[in-house]
């Protein structure tokens, strides 16, 4: 399921920038390289949702990885109760440089919980799961690296 109508998607301008300066605080050997991020810049797209947006909805199968650059999202899921009645519970926040989506795409199973915008605007990176599986085929050594990340 794509997210809704209020999240404007575009090229990824900025992520080049962003991503060198968070590179510039890794000094780990297991660390992705300046040259695995460009590899992965080239099939970035931005992503900006508002407030409120269901930007992944619990159970729903999808093959992206996501990146918050700016604001918050907060996770819930639905919870079974007493006598078979289920609530929803929050799980917590996912804040700048975090990223969510993995494990669906590396388990293909649906999602495990509901990602939803929490600040006004949420900037974020999406990777497309075809775009990526292609990248890792040219090459592999960029697995290891990005999983370790």
């Amino acid at each position: 399921q794509q997210p809704s109508l209020n999240c404007l998607e575009s090229n990824s301008y900025s992520l080049e920038k962003w991503r060198e300066d968070l590179l510039k605080e890794k000094e780990n050997p297991l660390a992705m390289t300046p040259e695995d991020w460009k590899l992965i810049i080239g099939g970035a797209k931005r992503l900006v949702c508002k407030k409120g947006t269901t930007i992944i909805a619990e159970g729903n199968e999808f093959q992206r990885i996501f990146q918050i650059v700016r604001g918050k999202c907060r996770t819930e899921a639905i919870m079974e109760v007493e006598n078979g009645l289920r609530k929803t519970q929050s799980l917590g926040s996912i804040t700048p440089n975090q990223i969510f989506g993995e494990v669906s795409f590396v388990q293909r199973k649906g999602a495990t919980a509901t990602v939803i915008a929490d600040s006004d605007e949420v900037e974020m990176f999406v990777i497309e799961g075809y775009f990526f599986k292609r990248l890792l085929q040219i090459r592999p050594e960029l697995s290891g690296r990005f999983l370790h990340y």
